[in-house]
Order: C-alpha cells, then sequence, then structure tokens
C-alpha cells in the first residue's frame, strides 16, 4: 500500500500499478539499501537522490502516447491546461 491509512488507495494504486509495469523487464542492481527516510524538514535533499542510482538508465517520460494509463490520457485530453514537463515527448 502506498499512501495513507485508509483501506481502498483508488490513485495510488494507479500510480503503483503504471510503476511495476513500467519497472518489468528492468536490471536492478541487487543489494543496494535505500537510505532511511528523514524526518527531518531540514534533512539535506541531495541524499535523496540518491535512490536513482538503482538504475542503470534513467526514463525521462513516456515517448508516445501508448505509454499512458488511460487516466492520464483522459486528463490530457479534457484538461486542455494539464502538460506536465514528463509528457512534452507526446505534447
Amino acid at each position: 500500500m502506498i499512501g495513507g491509512s485508509a483501506k481502498e488507495q483508488p490513485l495510488s494504486s494507479i500510480a503503483l500499478e503504471w510503476m511495476l509495469d513500467g519497472a518489468e523487464g528492468l536490471k536492478l542492481k541487487r543489494g543496494v539499501k535505500f537510505p532511511p527516510t528523514p524526518s527531518n524538514p531540514l534533512y539535506p535533499l541531495d541524499r535523496l537522490t540518491q535512490k536513482r542510482k538503482l538504475f542503470k538508465k534513467w526514463r525521462e517520460g513516456p515517448v508516445s502516447d501508448w505509454e499512458l494509463h488511460p487516466s492520464a490520457r483522459k486528463r490530457v485530453n479534457t484538461l486542455a491546461a494539464y502538460r506536465p514537463k514528463s509528457l512534452h515527448k507526446i505534447f
């Protein structure tokens, strides 16, 4: 479960499913330990980017419309102002 403590997490479940589908077939470095999650609001942010080193190649976002989840496609098609930077290759 991702997010709060409610029984149902439909929004975060969509994101989790999308991440799992996108991660299928990736080669991850085994034995890499995640740094502890900081509970201090003044924790240095540069340490949070260490998690990126797990992946051999950083993905910049989808390159074609078929990679979008149907809910994201509906949002893009309905809300003209919704154009996140991660979708710049599509729009």
